[in-house]
């Protein structure tokens, strides 16, 4: 599986490309008395800070990792891991979550579909992670559950995940390949946002 690194710079790169705050600035408040689009924040809300919504994103894209705890403090690490919380309804109910809660100051479609992507970004790491790169099946996730099991395997491994270990060979160039990728992906993405002639 990727490490958290991956996932934390997934989630960065999109609070950077999803523009927040900004995007909505430019959009004039409707007329008075006039009905207010469900996705849109209220005129009088603040917007969400940008350094808070990346936190968001990123919290929300190492999420689905959290069913590694209770095995880590049974000294089983994989005990639960790739489960349901690395399934489309719990993404789905993650993304809907987020939504309600910062629907005042993030707009409630936008801030859904930025949670969502957040999640889809775990599950498609995941699914692109093997014991082999190249063509040969990846390791596969439960994309249903809880409603129905059965693991959906992809026949192409981009990522070489870590194994069991902490310091092992496999694991140290796991890392060096997540920094150098998901890094460039996030230095990328925070350039694309940057507002035009900012560092010019």
């Amino acid at each position: 599986m990727p490490t958290p690194l991956a996932h934390a710079l997934a989630g960065y790169a999109l609070s950077r490309l999803q523009g927040g705050p900004r995007a909505r600035s430019a959009v004039p408040p409707p007329p008075h008395g006039a009905d207010l689009p469900a996705a849109a924040a209220p005129p009088g809300a603040p917007p969400l800070p940008a350094a808070r919504r990346a936190a968001v994103l990123i919290g929300v894209a190492m999420l689905p990792d959290a069913d590694l705890l209770p095995g880590l403090l049974l000294g089983q690490r994989n005990l639960l891991h790739h489960g349901f919380t690395h399934g489309l309804p719990f993404a789905l109910a993650v993304a809907a979550l987020v939504g309600v809660i910062f629907r005042h100051r993030w707009g409630a479609a936008r801030a859904a579909g930025t949670a969502l992507a957040a999640m889809g970004s775990h599950i498609l790491l995941d699914m692109l992670t093997g014991a082999r790169l190249g063509l040969h099946p990846a390791y596969g996730l439960a994309l249903l559950s809880p409603l129905r099991e059965g693991s959906v395997r992809l026949p192409l491994s981009l990522l070489p995940g870590t194994g069991p270990g902490l310091l092992t060979a496999r694991n140290v160039a796991a890392v060096a390949t997540e920094i150098v990728l998901f890094g460039a992906i996030a230095l990328a993405a925070a350039r694309l946002a940057r507002p035009r002639g900012e560092g010019a």
